[in-house]
C-alpha cells in the first residue's frame, strides 16, 4: 500500500453489530508498537447495507502534505516499512457475539501515489460478438475497490447494458460479463468522477494539490466516457 492510503475496507462474513470499528482496529508498526492517531475520528461509521463491510478512512490531515497535522506528526505509514493492522476479537455481530479469533494482515508500504488517473494509461479489451465473454479493463495501479463496483458502467446508444461486475488481480482488473449476448459495433464504457485509487487520486485531479497555483485542472462532476468496439 502507498504511504499516502486513504481508505481500506474490512470485510467480514456475516453481518455485524451496530458498533463501529475505532475502537476494535490497531495499527502495529514492525517494532510491535500501535501507530496512535491513524485514523480519522468520525461521528459516524462507514458500512455498507448488509454491514458486512467496514470502510476505514485514514486521516487526511497527517496524509496531506503542508497541513498542521501533516507538519505536527507526519505520515503514519513511512516507506520502506511495514504496517500490520489488528482486528479486535471483541467486536460483535448482528447477534452480540465476539468474532472468533483476532485477526492480522500484514502490508509493505510503498511510496506515494500522487499522480492523477488517466483513461489514457488503462487497457480495454473488447469481446467478441455473439459472445457473453467478458469486457476486461486493466488498470496500471489498484483502484479503490469499493468505489470501482460502482463507478464503471457500460452502454450502447443511450441504454446501459445490464450485466455482472467482477474485479481481480489485487483490484486493478474490472470484468463485464453482459446479461444477453454482444452486438457487432461501437459501445461506450462510462467512468463516473468518483472513482478513486487507494490515495485518493482521481481522474485528471491528484489528492495532493498544495495551492490554487498547481497545474492541476479542477474537479469535474461529468463522467469519462471510453468508447470501444466490439467487432
Amino acid at each position: 500500500m502507498p504511504e499516502n492510503l486513504l481508505r481500506m475496507y474490512v470485510r467480514f462474513s456475516a453481518p455485524m453489530g451496530q458498533q463501529g470499528g475505532r475502537d476494535h482496529i490497531m495499527f502495529v508498526d514492525d517494532s510491535g508498537r500501535e501507530v496512535p492517531d491513524v485514523v480519522v475520528p468520525l461521528d459516524t461509521d462507514l458500512w455498507n447495507a448488509e454491514r458486512t463491510r467496514y470502510t476505514v478512512i485514514l486521516d487526511p490531515g497527517r496524509v496531506k502534505r503542508e497541513i498542521l497535522p501533516n507538519r505536527d506528526m507526519g505520515r503514519a505509514l513511512h516507506d520502506g516499512t511495514g504496517i500490520t493492522i489488528v482486528v479486535k476479537p471483541d467486536w460483535r455481530d448482528a447477534h452480540g457475539l465476539p468474532l472468533t479469533r483476532e485477526y492480522r494482515r500484514r502490508y509493505r508500504i510503498g511510496p506515494a501515489e500522487q499522480r492523477a488517473l488517466s483513461t489514457m494509461e488503462w487497457h480495454v479489451t473488447p469481446p467478441g460478438a455473439g459472445t457473453r465473454d467478458a469486457l476486461t479493463v486493466a488498470f496500471p495501479k489498484p483502484l479503490d475497490s469499493g468505489l470501482l463496483q460502482r463507478s464503471l458502467s457500460v452502454g450502447r446508444g443511450n441504454s446501459n447494458i445490464p450485466g455482472e461486475v467482477r474485479l481481480g488481480s489485487g483490484e486493478t482488473q474490472w470484468q463485464f460479463f453482459p446479461q444477453s449476448e454482444w452486438e457487432r459495433g461501437p459501445y461506450t464504457l462510462t467512468v463516473q468522477p468518483i472513482l478513486e485509487d487507494l490515495a485518493g487520486n482521481r481522474i485528471g485531479r491528484a489528492f495532493e494539490v498544495l495551492s490554487r497555483g498547481d497545474a492541476v485542472p479542477s474537479e469535474s462532476a461529468v463522467p469519462v466516457l471510453v468508447p470501444f468496439i466490439v467487432k
